[in-house]
């Protein structure tokens, strides 16, 4: 008869590689389209970093957002703030066809404060704004990337994947002594998955660091000059990584049959 920690092992498996798979698929789209891979969560949802404090204080510029998409029927059903003081209407994200910011094809995350269901358009406004922007004005279904669904502290998320690594990081001893013992291909998987999570997360890791970092301000000047060798330093220390870590995995593994 299987134990209980048998059973509870699986189960935290299934959760932490769910959560996983959601945090990088969420994470390879581009946030600038509206493609998704599959119609249904998670695969539905982007992570989108906040890049101004027009939400603030409800949105700050430190959070991110998850943003899922919505389907033309759910757009048509976009909650409107009451008012001026009540700020309760629905947060989306938009392609503005007149962006003035810096990044003309940065979308926008604002909050809808007037729907015209007949023409099918919306009106948004950021809650720090005093006034609703010419680019806010007339946004269609075709502009709307998603709407958040959550939003979180940057410093979470960044705690978050590195629970998540801990985690699968730490348990991939059981899973080798598991393989031995139990079905040889359903644990062949998860060391081969469990692998891959390693070397994303710590992609992750160091890519969110080097986010946090940038809200220094005195060192934006020297991040911004560093930005084009960044995503190179993230993918040649992320292979060193996998590399090692894979490495040692195999040697301690030999002198343990030795």
């Amino acid at each position: 008869m299987k134990s209980i920690k048998y059973y509870f092992f699986q189960i935290f498996i299934i959760l932490v590689y769910f959560l996983a798979s959601f945090i990088i698929f969420s994470s390879i789209y581009n946030i600038q389209e509206k493609n998704y891979l599959f119609d249904f969560f998670p695969f539905n949802c982007k992570i989108a970093p906040v890049g101004s404090g027009s939400m603030e204080p409800y949105i700050k510029t430190s959070d991110v957002c998850i943003i899922k998409k919505i389907s033309q029927k759910e757009f048509k059903k976009l909650k409107v703030s009451q008012s001026e003081n009540i700020k309760d209407g629905d947060i989306i994200v938009f392609k503005a066809p007149h962006n003035p910011f810096d990044n003309p094809k940065e979308p926008i995350i604002h909050r809808v404060v007037f729907k015209n269901t007949q023409k099918g358009y919306v009106n948004t406004q950021g809650d720090n704004n005093k006034e609703i922007y010419h680019f806010d004005k007339e946004i269609y279904y075709q502009n709307v990337v998603g709407k958040n669904i959550f939003h979180f502290n940057r410093y979470t998320f960044f705690s978050l994947i590195s629970i998540l690594h801990f985690l699968i990081l730490n348990h991939t001893k059981i899973l080798i002594k598991l393989k031995r013992k139990k079905n040889f291909l359903y644990y062949k998987i998860l060391i081969f998955l469990n692998s891959i999570f390693n070397f994303v997360f710590f992609s992750y890791i160091i890519r969110t660091y080097i986010q946090i970092i940038n809200y220094i301000p005195c060192s934006q000047k020297i991040i911004s000059k560093l930005r084009f060798y960044a995503d190179s330093v993230i993918i040649i220390l992320s292979y060193l990584y996998f590399y090692v870590a894979t490495y040692l995995k195999i040697k301690k593994n030999k002198i343990k049959k030795n």
